[in-house]
């Protein structure tokens, strides 16, 4: 969400007719975080959630790289900082935080657990269809976020949907026979 994205946003949410209650951010780089400033002073309620290990990055703008884009993106504090395992409830739905570090230290997935239909995650940078997120920035691991892929993403059911940070959204099982950085999953 860049701060162009903000209204993009605004606009959604109030299309709805229902208040927005929380910010879920898969981290803190600065192409996911720049609109929610605008964001928040719109929505006052909206708990801003972040993965704890990603707070540190938020309020600053070289680890989450705005200064790259000649913008001081600066996040002071969240309102609820995340731990791997946590289970939120967002509207009416429990939603399994899972901690995959590597694109970034407190890199987190959402998965939101669904009665009737296969759970769906919101995988950030982590994972993207047919690539991985990038390791190159600080903090990044390719090491950890392999591993925590592994670990954390396909133990999931094959028919989990993987919503991504960029591009279109895919199947756990889909990943596990296509994906050319998971081979050896």
């Amino acid at each position: 969400m860049t701060r162009a994205d903000a209204h993009k946003v605004i606009e959604e949410t109030e299309q709805t007719g229902k208040p927005l209650a929380h910010i879920l951010l898969t981290h803190g780089h600065y192409d996911h975080i720049g609109a929610v400033k605008a964001v928040r002073e719109k929505f006052e309620q909206a708990k801003l959630c972040a993965h704890e290990d990603e707070v540190p990055m938020l309020a600053n703008s070289t680890q989450n790289m705005s200064w790259f884009f000649n913008e001081n993106v600066s996040i002071p504090a969240v309102d609820v900082a995340l731990k791997d395992g946590d289970v939120i409830t967002v509207c009416g739905c429990e939603v399994e935080v899972l901690h995959v570090p590597g694109h970034s230290p407190g890199s987190v997935c959402y998965r939101f657990i669904l009665d009737d239909t296969p759970d769906e995650v919101f995988a950030g940078d982590v994972l993207f269809a047919g690539s991985v997120g990038r390791t190159d920035f600080p903090g990044g691991s390719f090491e950890r976020l392999i591993s925590g892929i592994r670990t954390k993403l396909l133990s999931l059911p094959d028919d989990t949907v993987l919503h991504t940070g960029h591009g279109e959204s895919t199947t756990v099982g889909k990943e596990k026979r296509t994906n050319p950085f998971l081979e050896d999953a």
